[in-house]
């Protein structure tokens, strides 16, 4: 797509919404994207009928579809295209919902500026490139198999001795005399971890079962090859296994692909560290695995970030958030986690706690480490950050209980002043879910024409004249 614009597909009904995203595409130049906007499913539908697109960016709450269902019903007719949701919602399990049903980002309304917003719809397509190649990838070799050259075996259990092709020892790189006929050279070359199911596998007693197994095995030089092994279980009349013949296929490139997409799906591009996907699975892993006991979430916000980021640029921006994920990860013990939850916020599982000091020491120190000055491009930069600490307890059902905890302490952290820690307390939700109620209000309120001005003169008691007015609004 180089040199032309990224096309794409907005699906939103809300106007407001799809104008504010329009204007933050529109910011970062008019010739990058080509937008189609539309307000239904079936009418995105129809356009996806008559025209090429790059991307979908997809409201799941449409008034002819809701929820997750609106990504499958979309995936059915687009599933060469990326998709991105856009969602008003920050509820995790929305959020990992959308991303199982073949999502490739998940962007809160409101919360992200142009560069966030164009660097997610640049990744996903390229996410989405990747898996269409592994999936074409994987369909040539399917076919190529047929014909291929691969290793065969055939073991004669009653003989006791197993047959090795030629290209069957070359594939481990050996020569034909360098293997004998022992099953042994089979079993003793496959990795310690793979050998129980593939022992249990070939001595399966269904006569005529053709089975498949992958596994690795052990080349010559040491490392490790990813084998696909086919084979066909052979009874006597009395039914007892007499023969198993097969053969191997090497699908090393195949496994360390899926490795990698498996990898991607789960880690931040730009950092390295683990997303809020798989940050969210080890935490309900930990919860599931050890209760609530001894276990923290601290909730990290940079402060002064977004300055940084519009002064200089999305460059040094990207540059100072690797930094800082360098010397977060520095201070970890081995059993903690470090992810990257989006933008310029981390999280830290704190595994194994013996009190809650510990908890309040680490912040500390990730505190001292980013108040050391960052070299980047020419410029000397200082950051800190705002901690939020919530320790798990009974009420934290679900993981998204405890980090939502985590990063209500974190603003109150803020709020107190920024480069500081703060321990959740119940109370802080409280006054988070009533400043929450107050803005919905305020929204209704100038909506339906509530709020009134006033204007209050100001004398001057030597002149007696009125020198100024002082403004009012009120609630009516």
């Amino acid at each position: 797509m180089s040199g032309e614009p990224i096309r794409i597909l907005l699906i939103e009904d809300d106007w407001g919404d799809a104008e504010l995203l329009q204007e933050l595409l529109r910011e970062r130049g008019e010739s990058e994207f080509s937008i189609t906007w539309v307000q239904w499913l079936h009418t995105g539908l129809e356009q996806l009928q008559g025209a090429e697109f790059d991307l979908v960016l997809l409201d799941l709450f449409l008034p002819d579809s809701q929820g997750p269902e609106t990504i499958v019903r979309l995936g059915e007719q687009a599933a060469h295209l990326p998709i991105v949701i856009l969602s008003g919602f920050t509820d995790e399990n929305i959020a990992m919902q959308a991303l199982q049903n073949g999502a490739q980002d998940y962007i809160v309304k409101g919360e992200v500026d142009s560069q966030v917003v164009v660097r997610a719809l640049r990744y996903a397509i390229e996410r989405k490139q990747a898996q269409l190649a592994l999936q074409r990838s994987e369909e040539r070799f399917s076919l190529a198999a047929r014909a291929a050259n691969d290793g065969l075996w055939d073991w004669d259990l009653a003989a006791g001795s197993v047959y090795y092709s030629q290209r069957w020892k070359e594939m481990l790189g050996y020569r034909e005399e360098e293997i004998g006929t022992a099953i042994t050279e089979w079993f003793d070359r496959v990795h310690p971890q793979d050998l129980k199911a593939l022992k249990a596998l070939l001595k399966s007693h269904r006569d005529g079962e053709t089975i498949e197994h992958e596994h690795r095995i052990r080349h010559r030089h040491g490392h490790y090859l990813w084998m696909l092994c086919r084979g066909l279980i052979v009874c006597d009349s009395h039914g007892e296994l007499k023969r198993v013949v097969g053969s191997l296929t090497d699908i090393t490139r195949r496994r360390l692909a899926e490795d990698q997409l498996k990898y991607d799906a789960l880690h931040d591009v730009l950092t390295g560290l683990p997303n809020r996907v798989f940050f969210a699975e080890q935490l309900e892993e930990t919860m599931r695995s050890t209760g609530q006991d001894n276990l923290a979430v601290l909730f990290l916000d940079l402060d002064r970030f977004k300055v940084i980021n519009d002064s200089l640029g999305h460059i040094v921006g990207d540059q100072l958030l690797s930094e800082v994920a360098i010397r977060l990860k520095s201070c970890l013990r081995p059993r903690d986690m470090l992810a990257r939850f989006g933008g310029d916020e981390f999280v830290l599982l704190l595994r194994e706690l013996n009190n809650v000091q510990e908890a309040v020491a680490v912040a500390e120190q990730l505190q001292d480490l980013l108040a050391r000055p960052f070299e980047l491009s020419g410029h000397r930069l200082f950051t800190s950050a705002s901690i939020g600490i919530a320790f798990a307890d009974a009420r934290h059902q679900e993981p998204k209980d405890l980090i939502r905890d985590a990063d209500t302490a974190m603003y109150h952290a803020k709020a107190d002043g920024k480069a500081r820690c703060a321990i959740f307390d119940p109370d802080h939700y409280d006054l988070a879910v009533a400043r929450w109620q107050l803005e919905t209000d305020l929204r209704h309120a100038l909506e339906l024409n509530e709020l009134v001005p006033y204007y209050q003169p100001l004398v001057s008691v030597e002149s007696e004249e009125i020198v100024g007015v002082e403004a009012l609004l009120r609630w009516r």
